[in-house]
């Protein structure tokens, strides 16, 4: 992954419980991902150009909700970053 992406889920790490939900960035938007999780797994789309998806293993599907969306998020990043580059 590259080191500007860690830059920013680092940030958001430490950022994110100040956050007051107004907007974070007024430049425009390039290119968009959606990402979800649930008990079973997670999926990914990037701007409909390519999907992924995965089941948990026994471990992940115990972990909280929250870890396994921000795992979702990670796990699209890796598999979308040819597209990305």
């Amino acid at each position: 992954m590259p080191g500007d992406c860690l830059g920013d889920l680092e940030w958001w790490y430490k950022n994110v419980e100040f956050w007051n939900c107004g907007i974070l960035h007024s430049q425009p938007i390039t290119i968009q991902m959606f990402t979800d999780a649930s008990d079973s797994g997670s999926a990914g789309e990037l701007a409909s150009m390519a999907t992924a998806f995965g089941l948990w293993d026994r471990v992940t599907a115990h972990q909280s909700i929250n870890y396994r969306e921000l795992l979702a998020v990670l796990l699209a990043l890796h598999s979308f970053r040819p597209l990305l580059q």
